[in-house]
């Protein structure tokens, strides 16, 4: 956590950050945001930012033209994040022969699209797909299927960018399409009592089911190649259920009767 910043946590993921620069007085540019007071803040972007895997942990490399104080952060020491966006969440999931990839953002404003990238080693990615920013208030739900996932390890990342073509990663996502994957059986479905039970060819970690509109229902911890999920108390309809597998994410609709 930073100095003298109570309310500062430790990241997510290091490769949302971009950098604050803070310019004062000699004897405030000393480690601390407690007395930065009568300076200048600026803040590069995480697009403008090159968060670079070393040793044990990462560091970052980016330009500047002067000594300062500088901060790794994901938008500002106030929280004025320059991408008008917030990623509250992005994830692949497979479903059939095809990768759902699916996101949710709030305060948007001034963004222009969403660019889906996918990469066989992780490194070079190319672009499968684009989906227009709604910039609505609250929350914004897209998706985007990726109908022809290669053979093995899919790679998969958002590029968000507003309309003054500032743009950030982010964090990525992997599934595996390979014929050694993982096979998930859910049954029974339709449900017809209060429980269904989940028989997998790996360790399954998680199970997380959603109602139609895609809002969460109920969490379930998993441990083990067999599970029961206890549905008693859910309202009869139509639900998704993600499954959570070591080295997979697989979807299903399901029907409570």
């Amino acid at each position: 956590n930073a100095s003298g910043c109570g309310g500062c946590s430790k990241p997510r993921d290091p490769y949302e950050l971009g950098v604050t620069k803070y310019s004062g007085p000699a004897i405030q540019e000393n480690g601390t945001l407690a007395d930065n007071s009568s300076g200048a803040y600026i803040y590069i972007l995480p697009g403008n930012t090159e968060i670079i895997p070393y040793d044990n942990g990462y560091y970052a490399e980016y330009p500047v033209n002067s000594f300062s104080e500088f901060w790794l952060n994901n938008g500002g020491t106030n929280a004025n994040e320059p991408l008008p966006v917030n990623l509250l969440s992005f994830e692949a999931a497979k479903q059939n022969n095809k990768a759902l990839l699916s996101w949710i953002t709030s305060g948007e404003m001034n963004l222009r699209e969403f660019i889906v990238e996918r990469s066989t080693d992780g490194n070079r990615y190319t672009s499968i797909g684009m989906v227009p920013a709604k910039n609505t208030a609250g929350n914004n739900y897209y998706s985007l299927n990726d109908l022809q996932p290669i053979d093995g390890l899919n790679y998969y990342r958002l590029q968000m960018i507003d309309r003054d073509g500032i743009y950030r990663y982010s964090p990525i996502r992997k599934l595996n399409f390979s014929s050694a994957g993982e096979d998930v059986m859910i049954y029974p479905n339709p449900v017809t009592g209060s429980r269904v039970f989940i028989a997998s060819s790996g360790n399954t970690t998680g199970a997380i089911l959603y109602d139609a509109a895609g809002k969460l229902i109920r969490q379930f911890s998993l441990q083990g190649r067999n599970n029961t999920l206890n549905l008693s108390g859910i309202a009869k309809g139509v639900y998704q259920l993600k499954v959570f597998t070591g080295n997979d994410t697989r979807i299903a609709r399901i029907l409570i009767q």
